[in-house]
């Protein structure tokens, strides 16, 4: 996902409130901003650190956590700079140990990665255009298409987030795979294209059984309010 955008677009048929249900146990949540967000750069696997407003809303998130969870938690993140830096944030306030995990990487991009979107040759753009029509059979070279990215996610979903055990599970990632998980835990009834990951966006679900409602919840950015809107 591209976008750096806080946008109120949502899932489909996925609730939306303000807060999460107290039976919630899995968080989902992206990255905080980078300069490539910012600029509109495509960043897909390549590595970029947070910007200081990227760590500023990571520590928000941080501090929203702090009331919703306590015990027995785990937090699991993308390999990327950015999203260790992220889950690190979390881990100090939150007292945790991050694990990575190499599934949550962000969707390659391919021949693309760190190439301006409003600057694109026609070669490459003919290649994004490709992928928007066609994400789940059409693989822009050197990246990957839907098919590969839902078969890794499910992978982690199935040994991560359906355990069984009395556990909460944070996951930082990329708005595409928080795409692909929002779509897996839903029961793949939802549209897909519909799924939004702005920074501002935490998802929260309870897991196991699947399909599960999930609910995503938007955070303001200059305070411990939530801010709802209808999705």
């Amino acid at each position: 996902m591209e976008s750096s955008s806080e946008d109120s677009q949502g899932a489909a048929n996925c609730e939306f409130s303000g807060d999460a249900d107290e039976t919630c146990n899995l968080f989902i949540l992206r990255h905080g901003e980078t300069d490539f967000n910012v600029s509109g750069r495509i960043q897909g696997q390549l590595e970029s650190r947070l910007n200081p407003h990227g760590a500023r809303k990571a520590t928000h998130i941080a501090e929203w956590l702090a009331d919703r969870v306590s015990r027995n938690v785990w937090l699991y993140s993308s390999p990327l700079l950015r999203t260790l830096a992220t889950a690190e944030i979390l881990a100090n306030r939150l007292d945790l140990t991050v694990i990575p995990d190499p599934r949550l990487t962000e969707l390659g991009r391919g021949v693309l990665e760190g190439l301006l979107k409003s600057e694109l040759a026609p070669e490459y753009a003919a290649h994004r255009e490709r992928f928007a029509v066609a994400p789940w059979t059409y693989t822009v070279p050197q990246g990957e298409n839907y098919t590969q990215l839902y078969e890794r996610t499910k992978s982690f979903v199935h040994d991560h987030l359906l355990t069984g055990d009395h556990r909460t599970n944070i996951v930082v990632t990329h708005g595409y795979v928080i795409r692909m998980l929002v779509f897996i835990l839903g029961g793949e009834s939802n549209d897909i294209e519909n799924i939004r990951a702005p920074h501002n966006r935490v998802y929260s679900a309870k897991c196991p059984p699947t399909p599960t409602r999930v609910t995503a919840i938007n955070l303001s950015s200059m305070s411990n309010d939530d801010r709802a809107e209808q999705l």
